[in-house]
C-alpha cells in the first residue's frame, strides 16, 4: 500500500523506535518489546495501573501489518505520532489509560493464549450488526479459557 503521510521521512525506523521508548519512559512505561518481521511490526508494552488499590500491569499490543523494507521507516513514524497523541491526551486527563488503549489491551486465557480486546470483540460485534441483534451478549474470553 502506498501511504502519503511521512512518505519522505529520512528517520531510520530503529531511531524512531528508540524515540517511542523514550516517549513512553516519560509516562513511566519501561517494559517495551519490539518485533520486526518481514511483513509486520509488533510493539508491546506494559503500563502499571492502579485498580482497587492494587498495582497491576496492563499489557498493550499494537500490530502494524504490511511493513516492508520500503515503508518501515514511514510506518514507524506514523506509530510514533499515534502514540504521542494518545499519551498527550492522557496527560491532559481527557481519558483514562484503559479506555484509550482498550482495543490494544492484551487478554490472556488460562491456557496462556493471548489476543487483544479488539480481536475478541470485533467478531462478536460484527455478528450482532449482521444479524440485527446489536452487539448482543459479549462473551469475555470465550476462546481463551479453553484448556
Amino acid at each position: 500500500m502506498d501511504y502519503k503521510a511521512y512518505r519522505h521521512t529520512t528517520v531510520d525506523y530503529m531511531k524512531t523506535q528508540a524515540k517511542i521508548s523514550e516517549l513512553l519512559r516519560r509516562f513511566e512505561i519501561y517494559d517495551t518489546r519490539w518485533t520486526n518481521l518481514s511483513d509486520q511490526v509488533i510493539f508491546e508494552f506494559n503500563k502499571k495501573i492502579e485498580l482497587d488499590g492494587q498495582e497491576k500491569l496492563a499489557g498493550v499490543r499494537i500490530v502494524i501489518q504490511g511493513a516492508n523494507d520500503k515503508n518501515r521507516n514511514q510506518l514507524n513514524r506514523a506509530l510514533f505520532y499515534y502514540l504521542k497523541s494518545k499519551m498527550e491526551f492522557l496527560e491532559f486527563g481527557f481519558i483514562e489509560f484503559l479506555q484509550e488503549f482498550m482495543p490494544h489491551l492484551i487478554l490472556v486465557g488460562k491456557n496462556g493464549q493471548s489476543m487483544t480486546a479488539y480481536q475478541l470483540f470485533k467478531p462478536q460485534y460484527e455478528k450482532g450488526l449482521i444479524t440485527g441483534k446489536g452487539a448482543g451478549e459479549v462473551k469475555m474470553l470465550p476462546n481463551l479459557n479453553k484448556d
